[in-house]
């Protein structure tokens, strides 16, 4: 038995001698687990940590002064822990699921497009979510924005540009989008990744914007064959909202009419360019070529 099947409960073996039914409900665990396991590992190391730190402001001293005055960027770093050893305690079941593709050489321009798709998608999702009134009204929301503005700039790019995208495109697109491909095939995972992508940030607004921007990032995942492209969409397209809501004067300009045009035109002329490229080739046989 291979080490990763711990997270495929009854097996593979046992799992076709179930009827239809509890065949589907082994399905949906394999599926699930993963996203579970990285909650449960991520909670655990953040809580872990907080607990440390709660008792040494509690036996006070200067560690308890120098946490009371970096508090925030303590909690951010406790978070990006918690991120990147949950991560790297799924990278065995990922390897199980993606073999390593990297890119070739002069995919310069692929790796640019990509880029650009997800600033402007980002960008154009989030103000037709404020336009429409959709961003507004969630306290939990409010409250996931306020704590990102409250960060050090750097530490918000770092933690939100490239800590999460890496964790989350390691859970969602490589292990569960793969899982949910060979499973279901690709109509339903196009359907259901996005889905359980968004509602993994439990609130409205986020689950909204996720499952919009998991659809966009499982279709790169197909055209292009590597889960660097899904991620380098992932990374600009958080880098370009925390930016722009940092920024005032950044936020007041693209947050116009003229601004919405220009980011709609420029994600539409992405797509265009994306979906008539040749395709990739795969991370098997030729994945890219179903889009």
């Amino acid at each position: 038995m291979r080490s990763f099947e711990w997270l495929h409960p009854l097996g593979k073996r046992v799992a076709t001698e179930l009827p239809s039914e509890d065949r589907s409900i082994v399905k949906a665990i394999k599926v699930l687990s993963p996203v579970l396991i990285y909650y449960l590992i991520n909670t655990i190391i953040v809580d872990i940590f907080r607990s440390i730190a709660g008792e040494l402001i509690r036996r006070g001293g200067s560690a308890s002064t120098f946490i009371g005055e970096h508090s925030e960027t303590i909690a951010a770093c406790i978070s990006m822990m918690g991120m990147v050893i949950a991560a790297l305690c799924l990278i065995p079941v990922a390897k199980s699921e993606y073999p390593v593709v990297l890119p070739n050489k002069g995919e310069g321009s692929r790796m640019l497009k990509t880029i650009l798709l997800g600033v402007s998608l980002a960008i154009t999702v989030n103000l037709l979510m404020a336009v429409t009134g959709l961003s507004s009204g969630s306290e939990a929301y409010d409250e996931v924005a306020s704590h990102q503005l409250s960060l050090n700039p750097v530490l918000g790019i770092l933690m939100y540009g490239l800590i999460s995208p890496f964790a989350e495109e390691l859970v969602f697109r490589v292990i569960v989008y793969n899982r949910l491909r060979r499973m279901y095939g690709l109509v339903m995972a196009l359907v259901i990744a996005p889905l359980i992508f968004g509602i993994y940030h439990m609130n409205y607004v986020q689950a909204i914007y996720g499952t919009v921007m998991g659809l966009f990032l499982c279709w790169i995942y197909e055209r292009y064959g590597s889960a660097l492209y899904p991620y380098l969409v992932h990374a600009a397209a958080n880098i370009s909202v925390y930016v722009v809501m940092s920024i005032d004067a950044i936020n007041k300009k693209i947050g116009t009419a003229v601004g919405l045009g220009i980011t709609i035109a420029v994600c539409l002329i992405m797509i265009i360019l994306i979906a008539i490229e040749k395709p990739a080739g795969s991370r098997e046989t030729g994945v890219a070529r179903h889009l």
